[in-house]
């Protein structure tokens, strides 16, 4: 008996600490609605390629980078992996004038991409990602996507899919960005249309800051309404989503939330993360425990650094009047927020 009112003691306090925490810390994941776009700093990285040799994008770099998502199997990387090889033959590079890194979400598929012309293959470094780590810092949603930046580390070109001018726009970026002749009749339209014409993605991005503000300022219900507003003009973007997805959760319209969650079908393992966390969230606050559980364990095994995952879970374990989960659940997300 002491020790059943011990545990449930210990429980209040925990409980109680953690709304605390919770509260003064900002713990919604704000982040932009978009990607990179042209003349943005393009992101530093370090990684591991296929053959077990070290490659790393740093400050120090100066070589022009063109780093390509692929999935193997999806016929539109497979074309856009046979352009990419076409393509760097044809320029007929320099030694040392680039990096090309090739990003696969399959580390067994060690023949997806194999350059055809030997004199090319030492440009390619090919980078498994299973874990879609990569995938998550450079805040990708779609392959194949192409990214190049120059020598000053900014972003010159970049493509997501495998449109009908995939292949001339490729060619046209990279050889403008490599300082090599290209014929400048061909301006890339698709590309550049989409990523000049900015205007709806700055005010789903203006949405989402005065969403910040709100949320910080504890007014929920309006900024709920901004990410909505948001989501209407973006409604593709994840950020906006999972962000929308936790103040419903946050203002108790489990419903919306889950509806909102399950259309996602994010790659990065932290918006998995935040994905199973919401509709976890959303299905306590509706009673469904079991499924609750299933959910939010999934979450915090993507994420073990995520306190409202654990806090969550001990809700759950509370409800079911299961003391010793929850009371280890309430303490992990308290070393967390602590």
């Amino acid at each position: 008996m002491t020790h059943r009112v011990s545990q449930k003691n210990k429980l209040a306090g925990f409980f109680l600490i953690i709304i605390m925490a919770l509260a003064t810390l900002n713990h919604t994941a704000w982040g932009s609605s978009r990607r990179l776009t042209i003349g943005d700093d393009m992101p530093h990285f370090s990684a591991q390629t296929q053959s077990g040799e070290d490659f790393s994008y740093s400050a120090e770099s100066k070589k022009v980078l063109l780093v390509a998502f692929l999935t193997p199997g999806q016929e539109q990387s497979v074309r856009g992996a046979a352009e990419i090889d076409k393509i760097v033959t044809q320029l007929a590079l320099e030694p040392n004038s680039i990096d090309i890194v090739v990003v696969i979400t399959n580390s067994k598929e060690h023949s997806f991409f194999e350059a055809a012309n030997p004199k090319i293959k030492p440009f390619f470094k090919m980078v498994p990602d299973a874990e879609y780590e990569l995938w998550g810092q450079f805040g990708l949603i779609a392959t194949p996507t192409v990214i190049i930046a120059d020598k000053s580390q900014k972003v010159a070109w970049a493509r997501a899919g495998f449109g009908y001018d995939f292949t001339e726009a490729l060619k046209s970026g990279l050889g403008k960005t490599l300082g090599l002749a290209q014929d400048d009749s061909y301006s890339s339209p698709g590309l550049v249309k989409v990523i000049k014409n900015t205007s709806t993605i700055s005010k789903a991005d203006r949405h989402l800051k005065m969403a910040k503000m709100l949320e910080e300022k504890g007014r929920l219900p309006s900024a709920v309404k901004q990410l909505e507003s948001a989501y209407v003009l973006d409604p593709n973007s994840t950020p906006i989503a999972l962000n929308l997805g936790e103040l419903l959760c946050k203002i108790c319209k489990s419903a919306e939330a889950i509806k909102i969650a399950e259309k996602l079908k994010p790659q990065a393992r932290s918006d998995k993360a935040r994905k199973a966390l919401i509709i976890g969230w959303a299905n306590r606050l509706e009673s469904n425990l079991d499924t609750a559980e299933k959910l939010l364990l999934e979450a915090t095994k993507l994420d073990p650094r995520s306190a409202r995952s654990f806090y969550e879970l001990g809700r759950v374990y509370e409800a079911t009047n299961n003391t010793e989960k929850a009371v280890d659940a309430y303490r992990k997300a308290l070393s967390l927020l602590l």
